[in-house]
């Protein structure tokens, strides 16, 4: 199943959410992305709160809610908007992505063993393109 598939199985609107994360890396066919993490509009978070189904909380300032592998946020951290996420994103079978670039940031930010390694394929597709 294509991970934007995956995505539109969550029922949420596609027109309030952004896949942030490994994601990308997953509907590319680089690797595969065992969650989905989403940056939403607050009204989205707040509907998932309401439901009952989802943990929900506040991490380094960001609002989140999660379920079995399911995590909604605020933002990409603080530096990270939903609006920029937008003004960015690649639209892939109409899921809104986080533009690679943003990604790439990111990983450099929290430089895991994974998150290089993503990296690295993120810019070998790029190149290849």
């Amino acid at each position: 199943m294509r991970f934007s598939d995956r995505v539109k199985a969550l029922n949420l609107p596609l027109d309030q959410v952004v896949v942030i994360g490994s994601g990308l890396l997953d509907q590319l066919e680089l690797r595969v992305a065992d969650d989905i993490d989403l940056v939403v509009t607050p009204e989205v978070l707040a509907r998932a709160e309401a439901s009952g189904e989802y943990e929900c909380g506040v991490r380094q300032g960001d609002k989140y809610c999660r379920k079995r592998g399911i995590e909604l946020w605020s933002n990409w951290n603080d530096d990270v908007t939903y609006d920029d996420l937008v003004a960015s994103a690649r639209i892939y079978d109409g899921v809104r992505f986080a533009s690679p670039d943003i990604i790439i940031a990111k990983k450099r930010q929290r430089g895991s063993t994974k998150d290089i390694s993503d990296i690295t394929l993120l810019e070998a597709y790029d190149a290849g393109k």
